[in-house]
C-alpha cells in the first residue's frame, strides 16, 4: 500500500482449502484450454495494476484508476475483449479501485476475490464471486481462455491477501500483489508453476503511518527478496510492480530497487522486463 491511500478495514482471516493446490496441474491440462491466436498480453497498469488478455477473456489484476485521473475514462486501459474481469489480492486502496473497476469491467463484468476479501467490495456496485485458495476460476466458465487461482500471500501489515496465478493456454503467470516473503511460494512454484511470469513487488517498503512505525522489517517484497521468490516459483521473467511511487518522509522505499533488481536477476540468468504505464508485451 501507499500513503496516498487509504486502508480497507473489515477484513477477516485466510481460508486455506488444504491440500487443492496439490491437485491443480491435473485439472490444467491442454485440451481445458480455447486457443490464443496471437499470443497472450500484459499491459501494465498504474502502481501494481496489470491487465491480462487471452482469447476472448479480459483480466485486470489490482487495478487502479492513474493518479489524477481518478474520474476520467481512461480509455488507454480498456480491453475490446468480449468477456472482462477483475481479480484483487487485497483490500487496500492501492490494489482495489471499486469505480476504476466499473468503468472497466462494464455491466457484465465479474470480480473474483478471496473469500475474506469479499467484504470489501460493494456487492451492488460489482458482481463479486468469493473463492477459496488454490480453487480454479474459469474465465470463462464454458470456455476457460484462463484460468485463475487465488494462491497464499502475506501481507506486512496485517490484512488478508493473496497471489493470482493465471494459465493462459501454455503460458503461466502469477501476480503477488504486495506480499512479502513467505514459504509457500516453494508450494506455488511446485504445484503451478514453473512460471513464464512473475509480475512482483519491489520496493521493500516500509511506513511510519498510524499504529505502523518502521521497525526496520519491510512489509513487502525487497528487490532481492522479489529474485528469491521468482527462483523458488521457478520464473524465467520478473515484470517489476509496485515501486517509484512518492516522496513521503513516511513512507520509505528501497532506493535504486529496479537497479537492484536488475542486478540480483542477473545472478541467476533471471530476465526482467518493466513496463511503463500503459506499455504491452506479448508473450
Amino acid at each position: 500500500m501507499t500513503p496516498k491511500h487509504k486502508q480497507r478495514a473489515g477484513i477477516g482471516r485466510r481460508a486455506l482449502l488444504a491440500g487443492v493446490g496439490l491437485a491443480g496441474p491435473a485439472l490444467l491440462s491442454s485440451r481445458t484450454f480455447a486457443q490464443t491466436g496471437g499470443g497472450v498480453v500484459i499491459k501494465r497498469l498504474d502502481w501494481a495494476g496489470v491487465r491480462v488478455e487471452c482469447g476472448e477473456a479480459a483480466a485486470y489484476i489490482d487495478a487502479v484508476a492513474p493518479q489524477g485521473e481518478a474520474h476520467a475514462g481512461s480509455e488507454e486501459f480498456a480491453s475490446t475483449r468480449r468477456l472482462k474481469y477483475g481479480l484483487v489480492t487485497h483490500g487496500h486502496g492501492d490494489h482495489f479501485d471499486i469505480d476504476f473497476l466499473r468503468r472497466m469491467l462494464g455491466e457484465r463484468g465479474v470480480v473474483f476475490c478471496q473469500r475474506a476479501v469479499a467484504g470489501d467490495i460493494d456487492a451492488r456496485v460489482l458482481r463479486v464471486q468469493p473463492v477459496d485458495l488454490w480453487e480454479p476460476v474459469f474465465m470463462p466458465r464454458s470456455g476457460a481462455d484462463m484460468v485463475g487461482f487465488a494462491t497464499p500471500a502475506v501481507d506486512g501489515f496485517g490484512l488478508a491477501q493473496t497471489s493470482w496465478v493465471l494459465r493462459c493456454g501454455d503460458k503461466r503467470i502469477i501476480h503477488c500483489g504486495d506480499t512479502v516473503w513467505h514459504g509457500e511460494f516453494w508450494d506455488i512454484g511446485r504445484a503451478l508453476g514453473p512460471f513464464d511470469v512473475a509480475c512482483l513487488p519491489i520496493n521493500g517498503a516500509r511506513q511510519n503511518i498510524g499504529r505502523f512505525q518502521d521497525l526496520g522489517a519491510p512489509g513487502v517484497l525487497t528487490p532481492q527478496q522479489a529474485v528469491a521468490a521468482a527462483r523458488a516459483l521457478g520464473a524465467g521473467l520478473i515484470v517489476p510492480i509496485h515501486y517509484g511511487s512518492t516522496d513521503d518522509p513516511n513512507y520509505i522505499e528501497t532506493p535504486h530497487a529496479l537497479q537492484q533488481l536488475r542486478e540480483e536477476a542477473r545472478r541467476y540468468d533471471i530476465g526482467v522486463r518493466a513496463l511503463e504505464r500503459g506499455e504491452e508485451m506479448t508473450l
